[in-house]
């Protein structure tokens, strides 16, 4: 089993301290790395009337946005593999 460990991200400049398994440091730090990579993305689309909040809850929310696409697309592959399991069994067991 991993122990703790202390890193520091930073997001836009601000260093943030975090402990977390060390099994997982790598995760962490490359989701730092895309964040900021996202958020420079945004303050070039916006430019300067985008201050570090306006970067932050654009990431944000297209973060939520991403992850609401992929709990549809999920249950798109659940429903479908349900209905195909089912089909199976139809085949296997005519008699039901």
């Amino acid at each position: 089993m991993d122990g703790e460990i202390s890193i520091k991200i930073k997001i836009l400049d601000k260093e943030y301290p975090l402990r977390i398994s060390a099994a997982e440091e790598e995760m962490y730090r490359t989701a730092g790395k895309e964040l900021n990579e996202r958020c420079r993305e945004i303050r070039e689309a916006y430019g300067a009337r985008a201050d570090k909040q306006d970067i932050l809850s654009i990431v944000g929310f297209m973060a939520v946005l991403a992850e609401l696409k992929l709990e549809d697309e999920n249950q798109a592959i659940q429903d479908a593999f349900g209905q195909r399991i089912a089909s199976l069994q139809q085949l296997l067991d005519p008699a039901r």
